[in-house]
């Protein structure tokens, strides 16, 4: 068997609770993380003029970075990414917007980890419950009648509560994924916005969250982080 570290942070477009935008401090926490695979959520991806923040934390932690943009800010795409020491076989951008709301995405990849592949589901879902059920039927739909092959489900998904509507065979879909960790607030924790669900439960370790000094300041979220066992072919 072999272990890899996948994470999942919503950083927040690099600004910490302090209002200043500090990249070197959210590659900071990243570094913390030791992880090999990390699902990003609001992150801004620049142009030709400037790398923007997801350039600068993939070259600070020497990972490779696949952009899922979902909106323009600005001069830069702002949306979702995924940090990754493994080749990715395959990449698509699933619009899960909801008129009327702020736009949102999902990235659907394949990843070659230890020779075999893997399936990753990125996404921040929106803030109202409304929202979040209709995205949550395209998720399930996304993912088809079956898994094909270890698959995690990664990101912010803004829900207080995912005990009802299509939650509820999602959840049984991956099976019990145990008490999830509190994320947010950064400064108190009271709810777990962020998720990692993996498929088998055989394969993962608990979902565990990341609280450091940086961390507490980086964003206005905690990182979450689950270890992964595979077999090698």
């Amino acid at each position: 068997m072999e272990t890899f570290r996948l994470a999942s942070y919503n950083v927040h477009g690099g600004i910490g609770l302090d209002g200043r935008f500090d990249p070197d401090r959210t590659s900071a926490v990243l570094h913390e993380l030791r992880a090999d695979v990390i699902a990003l959520q609001e992150v801004t991806m620049g142009d030709g003029t400037d790398p923007g923040l997801l350039a600068r934390l993939a070259g600070g932690v020497g990972l490779h970075a696949t952009r899922g943009p979902v909106m323009k800010r600005g001069p830069y795409e702002y949306g979702n990414a995924v940090l990754s020491r493994y080749p990715v076989d395959s990449v698509t951008l699933v619009d899960l917007s909801v008129p009327g709301h702020e736009p949102r995405a999902a990235m659907d990849m394949e990843l070659r980890v230890h020779g075999r592949p893997f399936r990753l589901i990125n996404t921040h879902l929106g803030l109202s419950p409304f929202e979040r059920r209709l995205q949550g039927l395209r998720l399930l739909a996304l993912l088809g009648d079956a898994f094909h092959h270890p698959s995690a489900l990664a990101g912010d998904l803004n829900g207080w509560f995912l005990a009802r509507g299509p939650w509820v065979e999602l959840r049984r879909r991956f099976g019990d994924q145990g008490l999830a960790p509190l994320t947010f607030p950064v400064f108190r924790p009271v709810v777990a916005l962020d998720r990692i669900w993996v498929y088998p439960a055989s394969v993962r370790g608990p979902a565990t969250v990341h609280v450091s000094p940086t961390a507490r300041v980086a964003s206005d979220h905690l990182p979450v982080r689950v270890d992964i066992r595979l077999p090698v072919t």
